[in-house]
């Protein structure tokens, strides 16, 4: 019998120690499948067009993108814990995403030119974390929604065959992420799917970087970047047990 050990501590229910009730008995020899049996089912349709232009002072381009994602899983083990949503098909999650961009550069002269790029983008977040628990159960986590992103960048570039120059500062904007972990609750005595929902997050910084060339074989490379990374929001947390 091949039960889970941390089932046995905390549940009277001897079918939640299986990871397989359909064969709870069966011997297995190499090559079994024991533990978790699932695929997921992930289809994604995508879209995309682009315009640049090129002038004498002047480039820029556009673009934006729209994809469709479908996603199910179908278990194959029926455990325990999960026993009445852990085999057969999900339901099915249809999420539409969609992204613009947009940059701008200008060539103040033949050395020296500013640059400026802009972008609005939603994705969907891994297939893993869309479950309560992806390894034993069909069941989808409540809200799910793509996460938005938003952001721009400011760019100064210098050529020179002296010195070649850029300097960048840039803001990032996350909101609705999804974070997904597991490891082992010491309060709940046992290992936990830890999900958080409503994830928002700010990035901004500045990078700068410098070559400068050294005879015809060499050159000395410098960069560096500060930035300021922060959670802005207060998530909502899904705990889930292995063993239900």
């Amino acid at each position: 019998r091949f039960k889970d050990k941390y089932a046995d501590t905390l549940l009277s229910d001897t079918l939640l120690a299986y990871y397989d009730i359909d064969h709870a008995n069966a011997h297995l020899t190499t090559g079994d499948k024991f533990g978790y049996d699932y695929v997921y089912h992930i289809y994604r349709q995508n879209l995309w067009a682009s315009l640049q232009g090129n002038y004498r002072h002047l480039d820029f381009h556009v673009g934006a993108n729209l994809m469709v994602t479908e996603l199910w899983r179908t278990g194959y083990m029926r455990y325990g814990a999960y026993r009445d949503m852990a085999v057969g098909n999900s339901e099915t999650k249809v999420l539409p995403d969609y992204g613009v961009k947009a940059g701008l550069t200008y060539k103040i002269d033949a050395h020296n030119a500013l640059t400026v790029n802009a972008q609005y983008q939603t994705f969907t977040t891994t297939a893993a974390s869309m479950f309560v628990n992806a390894l034993y159960s069909n069941r989808f986590i409540d809200n799910i929604v793509s996460e938005k992103n938003y952001g721009a960048d400011l760019s100064y570039t210098a050529f020179y065959e002296f010195l070649k120059l850029r300097a960048s500062v840039y803001y990032l904007k996350f909101n609705d992420g999804i974070e997904h972990n597991n490891f082992y609750h010491d309060k709940y005595g046992c290992f936990v799917n830890y999900t958080l929902t409503g994830v928002d997050s700010r990035h901004f910084g500045a990078e700068l970087g410098a070559e400068i060339p050294i005879g015809k074989m060499f050159s000395i490379v410098m960069a560096g970047y500060w930035g300021d990374f922060i959670y802005t929001s207060r998530p909502q947390a899904f705990i889930s047990a292995y063993n239900g």
